[in-house]
Parts: C-alpha cells; sequence; structure tokens
C-alpha cells in the first residue's frame, strides 16, 4: 500500500508561489490521483496498468517543467512502492533512494524525510542490503525523535527496524550477498537497547540476574522468518519484570508469545535496575 511523505513547504518564497499556482491548475492533484490509482491496480496486480498510470504522473510532471523535487519524489515513491508489490527489490531500492534524496533536496520536513528513509529502509532489508537499510533506518529514528511522540507507532518501529538491520550485519557481516561466512548455525537471537535514548532506559546484559531465555516459535524456525518485537517494561522490588507492554512487532505477533514468556522469566539485579523507571529493549531474530 501507498505511504504518503508528508511534503512541507519549501522556505524559497518565489518557489512557494509558483508551487501554489501549480496546485491551483489541477496538475499536481491530478498527478496524486495517477499515483493513488497505480496503489490501486497494483494491489489488484494489474502491473502494466499501474506502470501506466505512474508513466502518466511522470508526464504531467516534465509538463511542468520538472523542477520540482518534493512533486518528484512523491512520484519516486510511487515507482518504489509499485516494484515493493512486485517483490522486485532492486528497483524499489532505486526509487526509494531516490525519494530520499528528492525529500532532502526540496526542503521535506523531518516527518517527510523520516517517512522517506523509513521505506528506503525497508526495501533494502528485503533486497539483502542491510548496511543501507540500517543506515536508512538509523536516519529515520533521528528525525522521528525531534518530530513526533513518543507514543508514535512509527517512532517504535523505526527502532525495531534499525536493531534487526544491525543483527543482519552481524550475521551476514554485511550483506547478504556479500561471500560471508554465518554465524550460529545461520540463526541468529539478539537483545539490545532501544536506539531512540527517550523511549526507555536499557538494562545492560550484566543488569540481569537470571538471564532470560527466548526461544524461536516453531513455525518461525521452520520457515525461517526474520522479525523483531520492541519491549517496554518496568521492574519489581524482587526485580522480576512488570507492566510489559509490546510497543512494536514484527512480522504481526509471530514472537509476541516468546518474547513475553522468556523476559518474564528473567529476574534483574536490583542493585543495577531500578523501580519505577521505564525500560525499553528490542528482541531480533534473523534466520537463514
Amino acid at each position: 500500500m501507498m505511504r504518503w511523505l508528508i511534503i512541507a513547504a519549501v522556505s524559497a518564497a518565489a518557489f512557494a508561489g509558483h508551487a501554489q499556482a501549480i496546485q491551483d491548475s489541477g496538475q499536481v492533484a491530478s498527478i496524486d490521483a495517477a499515483i493513488a490509482e497505480a496503489d490501486a491496480l497494483a494491489d489488484r496486480r494489474r502491473w502494466r496498468q499501474a506502470e501506466e498510470q505512474l508513466e502518466a504522473a511522470n508526464t504531467t510532471y516534465f509538463a511542468l517543467g520538472g523542477d520540482y523535487p518534493l512533486i518528484q519524489a512523491r512520484i519516486e515513491t510511487g515507482w518504489s512502492d509499485y516494484y515493493r508489490d512486485r517483490e522486485h527489490w532492486d528497483d524499489a531500492v532505486d526509487h526509494a533512494s531516490r525519494a530520499l534524496e528528492l525529500t532532502r533536496s526540496g526542503g521535506g520536513d523531518d516527518v517527510a524525510v523520516a517517512n522517506a528513509a523509513y521505506d528506503l529502509g525497508y526495501v533494502a532489508y528485503r533486497a539483502g542490503q542491510n548496511r543501507l537499510a540500517a543506515n536508512a533506518f538509523n536516519a529515520a529514528v533521528e528525525r522521528y525523535a525531534d518530530a513526533v511522540p513518543a507514543d508514535s507507532a512509527r517512532r517504535w518501529r523505526a527502532n525495531g527496524w534499525l536493531e534487526l538491520a544491525q543483527s543482519a550485519i552481524i550475521l551476514y557481516r554485511g550483506d547478504v550477498n556479500e561471500d560471508a561466512q554465518q554465524l550460529n548455525n545461520y540463526r541468529f537471537l539478539n537483545l539490545t537497547e532501544v536506539e531512540d535514548g527517550a523511549l526507555g532506559e536499557w538494562l545492560p546484559l550484566e543488569g540481569w540476574a537470571e538471564m532470560m531465555t527466548i526461544g524461536i516459535p516453531f513455525t518461525a524456525h521452520a520457515r525461517e522468518i526474520d522479525g523483531f518485537v520492541v519491549l517496554r517494561l518496568q521492574f519489581q522490588d524482587n526485580g522480576r519484570p512488570s507492566n510489559l507492554e509490546i510497543m512494536s512487532s514484527y512480522p504481526g505477533d509471530v514472537f509476541d508469545d516468546a518474547v513475553l514468556s522468556g523476559v518474564r522469566a528473567g529476574r534483574a539485579d536490583m542493585s543495577v535496575a531500578q523501580t519505577g523507571v521505564t525500560y525499553a529493549l528490542v528482541v531480533t531474530v534473523v534466520q537463514e
């Protein structure tokens, strides 16, 4: 489905006036309508018709003079979504990269840039380009931290994706398509802190008096499913976790029960942890 960029007004008054004139003419609206129609057609796997709509959006854009980066970014996002729906991940990465570059150069606000970076991170991960994915998700995490509240689902989810991409780098020592040795019999389960420190404190591994044991669900193991769970929790006086809350997980709830059961079985060292403090952690699973 389409992940719309949030477009901010640019600072140059001349461009703002010209852009307003374009809006009044209805040409930008026709571009947006073509992108939306392409997305709907792609959902129905009507690939050729979807391409025609995106090509029509391109034609209209260049008829305007082709010098409006934020409008072009919307079209590039449309193409990326099209290739994402087709699971042509390298093509999706190419267009998502251009969308991010255009959003930045066109003066998109923090949320617009974060959304574009997030979209690039996702398709890069699916393409096996783990370093690019990690860099993109890191950019998204930084921008979301400045622009959206702490309870934003996308802000938590970006942190989960960032740690998943970084875990994939550890497993493969790089990208999937590089010549590299894999670790841990092709499976890697990792426990890390949330990059965005404002979302919760981190209890390091040495702060656990009894370590948790998290198993990979059989279905996920058999199907070699990657995923993450981002968790928020507190600790009781005896060190047992309390007020556990899953803030984001992928894919769906595949790993939720296993992570909750494993974390509940752990116990914090209360000379390190504190009651009344909210902690956050990410559990990632990478398989090949």
